[in-house]
């Protein structure tokens, strides 16, 4: 996925935003509230980028928020890094608000304040760690502040020129490749309705094309960025049947997660299935049934459907 630089008009995006998404609010019996300023700034930047980040961030607050409302608003910014960084979009909400020691793990993929709140209120969390992604190839970053049980508030803060020369160092983005796109998926498949698997070390791009492509079967998709997340998955969640990993970026995932599944009872333990690049599909042979990666749809619905 390249960067698109074009002039962006802010205010235009996030109204357009707002009429989208209101009704999902006015369903659930929340308020929307966009505040915009009376100027309205014109920067070079992706509007599909900062588009799919405040989508991703209104519909997290939409899923957290239970009463009261959401405040989308675009603003100066008043801080240090104004120079560099002069606009913000926030979203705001009244929600379950997120504990300080949760905080720095919140935009990890799959990971939400606890195991209490993913049972209550569902889904996997990927949307933070897709947008915080996209926000860095923007140049931008999200900073988050919250306090549980007042609610939350993310904010983009925008360069006028987008590009990874605006990055703070204190923003920590990671380098992704954007493979191509894939080809449409095969028809949901009843066999794989209903089942839970665990993706484990995949980068975003490839987060975001596998989720799809799993969801559009039916499949209950959760995500973990390291060995430590994957074994808290495992032990918060009943019923992981099968652990999707990708062992491009780290070498030792693979052979790590087999030896912690043996001590798991046969029959409760989860299926290992490896992404690997061609070179070595032979050496993970080993410890789990081999995909090279990235998978074609045909690739991954016969490998999960043929355990």
């Amino acid at each position: 996925m390249e960067l698109v630089r074009e002039e962006v008009e802010l205010a235009p995006l996030l109204e357009s935003l707002y009429r989208l998404l209101k009704p999902q609010f006015d369903a659930k019996g929340l308020e929307l509230v966009l505040d915009l300023p009376e100027e309205r700034p014109i920067i070079i930047s992706d509007a599909d980028k900062i588009s799919q980040i405040v989508k991703n961030l209104l519909s997290n607050a939409l899923k957290f928020t239970e009463q009261g409302r959401v405040v989308l608003a675009l603003r100066h910014n008043a801080g240090d890094d104004a120079e560099r960084l002069p606009l913000v979009i926030s979203v705001s909400d009244t929600g379950i608000g997120i504990p300080a020691d949760k905080q720095h793990r919140i935009f990890n993929a799959g990971t939400q304040a606890d195991g209490t709140t993913h049972r209550r209120y569902g889904g996997s969390g990927l949307g933070l760690s897709i947008s915080r992604s996209l926000a860095g190839l923007l140049g931008s970053y999200i900073r988050l502040s919250s306090q549980p049980g007042e609610g939350s508030c993310f904010s983009l803060y925008l360069p006028y020129l987008a590009g990874r020369q605006n990055m703070p160092r204190e923003a920590h983005v990671h380098e992704h490749r954007f493979e191509e796109e894939q080809a449409p998926p095969p028809p949901v498949e009843d066999a794989l309705r209903g089942r839970q698997i665990l993706l484990v070390g995949a980068d975003v791009p490839t987060l975001l094309t596998l989720t799809t492509l799993l969801r559009d079967w039916g499949v209950l998709v959760q995500a973990a960025d390291n060995l430590d997340e994957a074994l808290e998955a495992l032990h918060d969640e009943q019923g992981m049947d099968t652990l999707l990993v990708d062992t491009r970026h780290d070498p030792t995932l693979l052979p790590a997660l087999n030896k912690a599944l043996a001590t798991y009872p046969p029959a409760t333990r989860p299926r290992l299935i490896a992404l690997s690049d061609p070179a070595d599909i032979e050496a993970n042979q080993a410890f789990a049934a081999t995909l090279s990666a990235p998978p074609s749809a045909e690739a991954l619905c016969a490998i999960l459907k043929n355990p």
